[in-house]
């Protein structure tokens, strides 16, 4: 349930200055509204923002009695789920700072974070209690709690126990409590998150809550002024009497991507925090298509791969009609897509495209965006990667805009957001309020504001690196159109420099070549002083079997699949669609089709599934200059 909020309610958030005093304002304001929701979490399974505080309080005086003080670090290795949030606020409180793990670490990368951080007591899933075990002579471990387990459980304190143990203290006075809150203060860090390690080892950027308000607020700011341009928004009645769009409390949010990563963080669980929103966490992301439309949330982020899919699951599912019902149901898919074309290119559609369009969203999109439970969401986000033009027109058509941010960790997230209703596609927003960005000689973005963090953890050259003269050097080339809109051309690091002596981003023909067929899940161009450019590409494990059924293919396995001559002709198809749309510099002359899968656990792939390029060309070095023989 949502209810409207108030002009004062809102001035009393932005005066908070940290997030332990937003979690008391949302107690204090809105004690009923509901915070947390985790059908497998047991008693925890609902858990309202008075509730919250509480469980909070009464874990910081627990943590603070097995030694836990100021400034130490406190691991959380587990999934998105209630005790995740019940500790990262328990620790603030404590006057710690919690630090999120990714879930696929290996123990050698999980003890190198793990040290670097000095953690002093971890909270972690069960299934991973037996790596933590393992790193007790390496880590000054006050004490390993185990969430989820039952009884009792060998080296371990159970995350039941700890709190039961918290309630007692809790009960025998608040004193400490209150003087440790009372000294967090802005500039305290609110978290530390490891970059993700694509060129090294992992660096743990320290996040204020003072540099994470200030993304915040000034990112809800832009969408709260984009009120008038909101359909969804104006549909439901959540507008204030200025025309204005807050997220109301109660509002409903998914929590499913690893809460490690800063983007996941700052869009639900610290919007959460400053908006008194209700967040769902999914433990298991198979089980989304069934909780999207039990939430229906209001906003929801999700990197480019994610709407891709969705997309090409509906694309499939009307594959798989017959008749008029598939024949109506893929022109409604282009009319989408050209509507949105026509929107992102600031041009009114065609007569005749208005009125299909207007036609099919009475039959078709509204009872899609049902089914997929996005009917209520008011904006799409999206970032971490680039999204292609006609990706983000098909969304657009169907009635849910996609919002493109661009930032990084040491942004604390976000440096440029699109403005609700100003879409541009190959742009990825306009710089926050308060944010400042130039393009340097070589084409790097540069950026300064409130939202700078102040450096790494135990990393003094690499601070000095990346902070000169007040400036963050973003690692990214850049330009800034006429309208101020920030367009992003790569990765510094990562542009390929051919023979020939152009420079190529790879990004940009991986995305051109990969989005034109759901068999290809993954891929790598190559062309660093060569002639031309090459590819590797991996099998999509779940947009593959669907294709290859639909086209009669008895072939399931990748391994297999990978030397198949109908796969090698689609994949040759969507490399001649893709090449279609680059300079003749940058087309894939040669490609492999590989018979192995990426992911964070073979190495490939970074917990955020970005390609680790230096593994990749180490790995796959005879493959690739075989291309070139």
């Amino acid at each position: 349930m949502t209810t409207a909020s108030t002009p004062d309610a809102h001035e009393r958030r932005l005066a908070a200055s940290t997030f332990v005093e937003l979690q008391d304002l949302n107690a204090e304001e809105h004690p009923d509204v509901v915070a947390l929701r985790d059908p497998d979490a047991g008693p925890l399974a609902v858990v309202t923002w008075g509730e919250l505080r509480k469980l909070s309080e009464a874990l910081a005086l627990a943590l603070r009695e097995i030694g836990v003080g100021r400034g130490d670090a406190v691991g959380l290795h587990m999934v998105n789920r209630s005790e995740h949030a019940v500790s990262d606020a328990a620790a603030l409180r404590a006057g710690a700072t919690p630090v999120s793990f990714y879930y696929t670490l290996t123990e050698d990368q999980l003890a190198y974070v793990a040290q670097d951080c000095a953690t002093k007591v971890a909270f972690v899933d069960e299934a991973l209690l037996p790596m933590w075990k393992g790193l007790r002579n390496k880590l000054d471990l006050a004490a390993l709690v185990v969430v989820g387990a039952v009884g009792e459980v060998d080296g371990a304190v159970t995350f039941e126990s700890l709190l039961a143990r918290g309630k007692e203290l809790l009960a025998e006075g608040r004193d400490e409590l209150d003087r440790v809150a009372a000294d967090v203060a802005p500039g305290d860090p609110a978290t530390i998150i490891y970059t993700s390690g694509t060129t090294g080892p992992p660096k743990g950027a320290v996040l204020t809550h003072e540099g994470l308000l200030f993304v915040l607020r000034q990112t809800l700011e832009v969408t709260a002024e984009s009120g008038d341009r909101l359909t969804r928004a104006k549909e439901l009645g959540l507008l204030d009497g200025s025309g204005e769009y807050h997220y109301p409390p109660g509002a409903a949010m998914v929590s499913y991507l690893p809460l490690a990563h800063i983007a996941e963080r700052i869009f639900s669980f610290y919007t959460a925090q400053h908006t008194a929103a209700d967040v769902r966490f999914v433990r298991d992301l198979t089980t989304m298509a069934e909780v999207l439309p039990e939430v229906r949330p209001l906003g929801f982020l999700a990197v480019p791969r994610v709407w891709e899919k969705f997309h090409s699951a509906i694309v499939t599912k009307l594959q798989g009609e017959s008749g008029l019902k598939k024949a109506l149901g893929l022109r409604a898919v282009d009319v989408a897509r050209q509507y949105g074309v026509a929107r992102l290119d600031k041009r009114d559609p065609a007569l005749l495209l208005e009125v299909q369009h207007r036609l099919f969203e009475k039959i078709i999109y509204s009872k899609l965006r049902h089914a997929i439970g996005l009917d209520r969401t008011v904006v799409g986000l999206t970032g971490a990667a680039p999204i292609t033009k006609d990706l983000l027109a098909t969304w657009l058509g169907f009635g849910i805009e996609i919002a493109e941010a661009f930032g990084m960790t040491e942004s604390h997230a976000v440096l440029a957001f699109t403005p609700p209703g100003e879409p541009r596609a190959g742009a990825v927003g306009k710089p926050l309020p308060g944010i400042e960005l130039k393009i340097a000689e070589d084409g790097e973005i540069l950026a300064r504001g409130g939202n700078v963090f102040h450096g790494y953890l135990n990393r003094p050259e690499e601070t000095e690196a990346t902070l000169i003269d007040g400036w963050l050097h973003t690692g990214d080339l850049g330009e800034l159109t006429d309208e101020g809109y920030l367009k992003v051309i790569g990765r510094k690091k990562e542009l390929i420099i051919t023979a020939g002596g152009k420079n190529l981003s790879p990004n940009n023909i991986e995305e051109a070549v990969k989005t034109k067929s759901p068999v290809i899940g993954q891929m790598l161009v190559y062309g660093d002083d060569k002639p031309f450019v090459s590819a590797l590409v991996v099998l999509d494990p779940e947009g593959f079997p669907v294709w290859a059924q639909q086209h009669g293919i008895d072939v399931t396995d990748l391994a297999a699949a990978s030397g198949h001559d109908a796969v090698q002709a689609e994949v040759a198809r969507a490399v001649e669609a893709g090449n279609a749309e680059l300079a003749r510099v940058e087309r894939v002359k040669k490609w492999t089709v590989l018979a192995d899968e990426w992911t964070p656990d073979s190495g490939e792939l970074t917990p955020t599934m970005k390609l680790k390029r230096a593994v990749i060309h180490e790995k796959y070095r005879d493959r690739i200059e075989s291309m070139y023989a």
